[in-house]
């Protein structure tokens, strides 16, 4: 599909996996904190690491990845062995800023920028008809801020990596110039 850079892509069903690397996951089980998934997102494993499974349930960026949004269905949760919880729902990421934010429920409620990403070119494949995504995730001082609201602690300093994310999702052009 050779569409002009100003076209828009639209996401169509898909699903993200959001893994957590080795460093981040050793840092959570240190501090008590285990990873869950907030529904209808589901907690899998993939080559061992623990992961949160999400659908894409929305979106559209442009094809050199300037513009554009992606939408999630359900979130994280992360659970202290004393019971406190940070939920983080409602995922959404900003293509041009590299941003994922999400409704934040813990401490209190709010809607903050939560995860950063970069994307790579070189780990992004973008077929005729599907997007194949491979991005790294760091936490952002927003969620920093939730985890030691919740916590007390920040187990994963705010730009700290804390997921290997892969995803796939069918594309189509949507029609409409940015």
């Amino acid at each position: 599909m050779a569409l002009p850079l100003g076209d828009l892509l639209r996401m169509g069903a898909g699903m993200a996996h959001y893994c957590l690397v080795p460093s981040a996951a050793d840092a959570l089980e240190g501090a008590g904190i285990a990873l869950r998934a907030a529904a209808p997102a589901e907690l899998t494993t993939r080559e061992g690491m623990s992961c949160v499974s999400a659908k894409i349930v929305g979106g559209s960026f442009s094809p050199d990845f300037t513009k554009g949004e992606i939408s999630f269905d359900g979130g994280f949760e992360f659970a202290h062995e004393d019971g406190r919880r940070l939920v983080m729902t409602g995922l959404k990421g900003d293509v041009p800023t590299g941003l994922i934010s999400a409704d934040v429920h813990g401490a209190e409620e709010r809607r903050s920028e939560v995860l950063s990403f970069a994307i790579d070119p070189a780990r992004m494949q973008l077929g005729p008809a599907e997007l194949k995504a491979h991005i790294a995730f760091t936490l952002t001082d927003g969620g920093a801020a939730a985890f030691r609201s919740v916590f007390g602690v920040v187990p994963i300093p705010s730009g700290g990596e804390m997921f290997d994310g892969h995803g796939i999702a069918a594309i189509t052009a949507a029609g409409v110039r940015l």
